[in-house]
Order: C-alpha cells, then structure tokens, then sequence
C-alpha cells in the first residue's frame, strides 16, 4: 500500500490522459472567450475540440455559446443540426430550425431545412396510404423556402430541385396532370425573373418542357418570357460583379465588432452598392410590392454579415418606414437594439418612430433608460478593463519578487520610492491616458442619450418631466457640461422663463469649475447671455471667467466676446477689447485678424480683395480667431522670438 502522506497519486492510463489533455484545452479555449468574447479562432477551435470529444453535452454547449455570440453563422447552426441529427435527437433538430429559420435568409440552412423535411416525408419511409398528404407536405416546404429565400441569386439550385419534385408525381389522373403542368409553367416563369446563378440552366429546361407539350404553343409561351429572362440573365451579370467581394469573404465570415478596418469598409461599401443597385430597379419590375421585397431581402441578407454596422440597421428601418410597414420597421429596431444595445442611433430611431406611432409614454421611455442602463454597464466595463491592464503592467514592472523594506534605511527606501513613481508615471501615460480617452467617449454617449431623453420628455409630457429628468442626470459623475447646456436653453424656448436658465447655468459653471472642458462651457453661457440682450451679465461673466482660464484656454472666450463687441458694441470698448487681446496673445493678432476683423457673414471683401487672403468664411461667428490664436499660440511656442 502506498504512504498516503507522500501525496502520490496514480498514474492516469494514456486514454485518460488524453481526455484529460482535451477537457484542459477546452477549459484554456473557454476561458479564452470568456476573456474575449470576440476571439473568433479561440471559438472555432473550442467547438471543434467539443465536437472530437465525441461528448454530446459538450458539443450543444459549445453550440449555444457560440451562437449567442454569433447568432447569424449560418454554418454553425447547420453544424449543430447535424450534430442532433447523428443523435438522432429530432425534437431537439425542430427546435433548432424554429430558433434559426425565421432570423437566417441563408440558401444553405434553408436548402438544409428542405432536405431534411423531404427525408422526413420520403416515400420510402411513409406508408402509402400517407405518400399523397406527405407529398403535400413537402410541396408546401418548397413554397416556404422560396418565399423567404427565393429571390437569391444562390437559390436556383431550390428552383430546379421544386420543378424536378413537382414531375416526379406518380398515378395522377389527367385533371391533375394537368394541374402539375400549369404549376410547372407558373413555377418557370417565376423563377425566370430572377438573376439566378444558374438562369440559362432554368431556360434550357424550359425549352424542353414547352416543346415537350406542344410544339405550336411553345413557341408564343418562350416568346413572351424571352425579354423577361434576358433582362435577368443581364442583371445577374451584373449582380456578379456587384458581390464579388461579398462572396470571397462570406463563406469564412463572422460578424464582430467593427473596428473600421480597410475590409471592413470594402465590404460595408459592396452591400450599400448591392442595396442601391436593387433599388434602381434593373429588372424593370413593375409591381412595387416585388421590387420593395427585393430590396429588403438585399438588407435582410446584408445585415447577417454587417450586424454590427448601424447605418445598414438605420438605413433598412427607414426604408420600411418610406414604405408604410411601421410594424416591420420597429420590430427591426428592436433587433438591431438587442444586437447593438449602446447605439445611440438605433435606440434613438426606435424611440422615435414608437414615439410617432403615438405608443405609450412609459414604453418609449424605457428605450431611453435601457440604453442609459447599458452605457453605465459599458463605463463598469472599461474601468473593469483598464483595471486589470493597470495591475498586469505594475506587477510587469515590480517584477514576481515581493520587496520587504522593513531592514532598509532611509536613502534605499527612497530610491525604492521614486522607482514605484517612476513605474506609476508609466503606467499613467500606458494605460490611464487610454482610460481616460475611452472614458470620454463613454460620457459623452451617455450625456447626448440624457439631452435626447430630455427633449422627449418635453414633447410628450411637459418641460417639467423634462427637467425632473435633468436633476436625475446632473447627480451622476458621467454627467458632461452638453446636459446643463441643454437643460437651460430648453427651460428657456420652453417657457421663456430667463432665471431658471441663468440659475441652471450659474450651477454648471460650479459643477465644472475644475473640468478641463470649463471653457466650452462659459461659450456656450456667454453666447446666451448675449442672445438675450444682456451685455451687464455678459461681461461680468467674461471678466471673471478670465480669472479662472489660463491664457492657452481662453481664446474661443476671447473669440466670441470680441465678436460680438464688433457686431454690437460701441467703439471704445471693441478698441479696448483689441488691445487686451494683443496684451494677452503678442503676435497672434496680424493680417488674418484685420481680413477677419472687417468680414460680415460670408462677406471677406477686404481679407481675399485687398489683403489675398484666399479660402472661404468660416461658418461660426469666432471660429476663425480661435483657429488663428491656436496656430500662433504654437507657433509662439516653437519660436518664441
């Protein structure tokens, strides 16, 4: 007997071994996904370990993971099926195809639902006395399938397949041969005004199945269909080269995130082309319902690719709108929000068409604060990021040993001490300035989805509820300077009431008295103050504003005051203000200022007349000044003489 202290266990036998080895390697390769869950080769391979585990289980739980995560792969749901198929699992093979068919218009899981249910209903397998209504049940499948993916120009092997099914009837009575023959007729025709792949295929057989009938009336039918398919046949041509880039990539595809890569806009560019190419009608379709159903076929098969591309989701809600189908339009929407919960330009077009559809103020409300819910989960999950990328990099930087100062003396603990600062600036520039930027751009998404809130508010409710709303939003620390801006002019057009704006404002110039972005804000106040005439506050604002802006961060305040002491002031004080300006900015103030200086609107007489200063007015009163005070203020920098 062994000594149990020696914690000496048995050696595994080499099958086990091996499983071991396996279950290990799913375990990294999950663990890999849960990390990242956009590793798209981490989880090709974890199912493809759970699939040659030969453990059922593990397989369907590979499965699930990875279509929760990519729901649109059509090839692995295809997998999967199969996998239940092998185990002959055939409620579970149904439940699959209800789960997947209706989201996928996908030829290859249709084609697969097709075969499946022909075996299903093959007369090999089904009595006789249930061949007539299994036949019938499989006829209906081929008119589901081409209903939802028969205009693909992949789909013509589905047409072919339909018209050999519809021939291989067998002891049909002359009635119903003859109704067989006008159902292959009808079942031609239609195919043959589609850009099929394999369109001349469809002809030729036509060819045959006319002249098989009757010589004499073979020639009228083919006559009145020939421009019909040449004008097909044209367009598949055409359609070709169109989804040339489409085709390469789709086999290998999965959708992720985009990150604006060259490909990404190679492939974002050929399905807008294929979008605009079905609408320009090439086919000269003249029932709109058959061309409207072209074009949304062409969205619907661009957004299993481009799931993470809003302008496509956008851009196929309003033309389901244009079209009258509000129903159809919100329940994309609401597809596009589960795909894309952060998109502000999703959750903003879904709440306003349920808006404009006059739904019930607390369900377009819950649009706005689901999406609020999911950008303070997204700034949870960049802190949760940067968090663990700032640990990594301090314990890269300490190295694996515990240092023990206790037995130090103090020169040696301070060396140890500007060493640890030295780390931490590091570690600042690496990885906080990257913190700090995504961060911005959390805050910012966030504060625009409280200023659309707000405006909501306002219209369906009161400017009350609105400014209930703001309260809640001012307490949060995402909360940029736009929001009080927003919440002032819109107590202001709303009911005219000055003080409760100039009060709103006085309380953001506290709340962001330390922020960098300070100064945008004092624009912003100044530009009201000066919309409603009152030039006491104005100054006095701008006075103390001076006080807590250093030079480099006061020019747009400069900018906008002098303009507007130019467009309203008298004089002496516009002189004054000039000089203060040359006081505070030496040099910044030459030729382009005097072009500026005697410009009005797009007026620049005297700067492109008389000075050749060339280029067009800039649109915003001051921009041009701060444009000009930054480009002297550095070049003041570089060369300071």
């Amino acid at each position: 007997m062994a000594d149990s202290s020696t914690g000496w266990q048995p050696l595994p036998d080499e099958k086990s071994g091996k499983k071991e080895k396996k279950k290990d390697k799913r375990a990294q390769l999950a663990a890999a996904v849960a990390g990242d869950p956009w590793l798209v080769e981490a989880w090709l391979d974890l199912v493809a370990e759970a699939t040659r585990s030969g453990d059922a289980a593990a397989s369907r739980a590979a499965f699930e993971a990875l279509l929760k995560q990519f729901p649109t792969s059509t090839k692995h749901w295809i997998r999967y099926i199969e996998l239940e198929l092998a185990e002959r699992a055939f409620d579970r093979v149904e439940a699959l195809f209800n789960r997947c068919l209706r989201s996928i218009v996908a030829v290859d899981i249709w084609k697969f639902y097709l075969t499946y249910i022909q075996n299903v209903h093959s007369p090999a397998i089904v009595p006789p006395e249930k061949r007539a209504e299994s036949r019938q049940i499989v006829l209906k499948a081929f008119d589901l399938v081409l209903s939802n993916i028969g205009l693909d120009k992949d789909s013509g092997g589905v047409w072919l397949d339909y018209l050999a099914y519809i021939r291989s009837a067998e002891g049909l009575s002359k009635y119903e041969e003859q109704q067989m023959m006008e159902l292959q007729r009808k079942v031609y025709h239609k195919a043959l005004s589609i850009p099929l792949a394999n369109i001349e295929a469809i002809w030729k057989e036509y060819d045959l199945f006319e002249n098989s009938l009757n010589k004499l009336t073979a020639k009228k039918f083919l006559s009145e269909r020939s421009a019909t398919y040449m004008t097909a046949r044209t367009a598949f041509r055409e359609l070709k080269i169109i989804t040339a880039a489409i085709d390469a990539l789709q086999p290998t595809w999965l959708p992720t995130p985009t990150k604006w890569t060259e490909t990404d806009f190679e492939i974002l560019r050929a399905w807008k082309k294929l979008i605009a190419w079905e609408k320009s009608n090439p086919l000269r379709i003249e029932d709109t319902s058959i061309l409207s159903s072209r074009v949304v076929y062409a969205y619907k098969s661009a957004l299993l690719m481009m799931r993470f591309f809003p302008e496509l989701w956008h851009d196929a809600a309003r033309y389901l709108i244009e079209l009258g189908k509000l129903e159809d339009a919100s329940s994309l929407l609401h597809q596009a929000v589960e795909a894309l919960p952060n998109s502000l330009l999703l959750s903003f077009a879904l709440a306003e068409l349920e808006e404009s559809r006059k739904k019930e103020h607390s369900s377009v409300a819950s649009i706005y604060e689901t999406l609020i819910t999911n950008l303070e989960t997204w700034v949870s999950e960049i802190n949760a990021k940067y968090d663990n990328e700032h640990a990594t990099l301090m314990n890269l930087l300490r190295g694996s040993e515990v240092v023990d100062m206790s037995d130090w003396d103090g020169e040696r603990r301070e060396a140890e001490r500007e060493k640890e600062k030295e780390r931490n600036a590091e570690v600042e520039q690496k990885v906080e300035v990257a913190r700090k930027r995504k961060l911005r751009q959390a805050k910012e998404a966030w504060s625009l989805a409280w200023v659309v809130y707000m405006r909501f508010a306002r219209r369906s409710q009161s400017v009350l509820a609105a400014r209930n709303l703001f309260k809640r939003a001012r307490k949060s620390e995402l909360c940029l300077y736009h929001v009080y801006v927003a919440a002032a002019q819109m107590e202001y057009y709303s009911s005219k009431d000055v003080k409760i704006a100039c009060n709103i404002f006085e309380a953001g110039m506290k709340a962001f008295a330390d922020d960098e972005a300070i100064a945008n804000y004092v624009v912003h106040y100044l530009d009201f103050l000066i919309q409603m005439n009152d030039d006491n506050n104005a100054r006095a604002l701008f006075e103390r504003s001076l006080v807590l802006l250093p030079p480099e961060n006061a020019r747009e305040l400069w900018a906008h005051f002098f303009r507007n002491e130019i467009e309203n002031g008298d004089l002496s004080n516009i002189l004054k203000v000039e000089k203060r300006m040359r006081d505070s900015y030496p040099g910044a103030l030459g030729v382009k200022h005097v072009g500026e200086r005697w410009s009005y609107l797009d007026i620049r007489f005297v700067a492109r007349e008389e000075l050749g200063i060339k280029g067009k007015p800039l649109p915003k009163p001051g921009c041009y000044f701060v444009c000009f005070f930054n480009q002297m203020f550095l070049q003041s920098q570089l060369c300071p003489h």
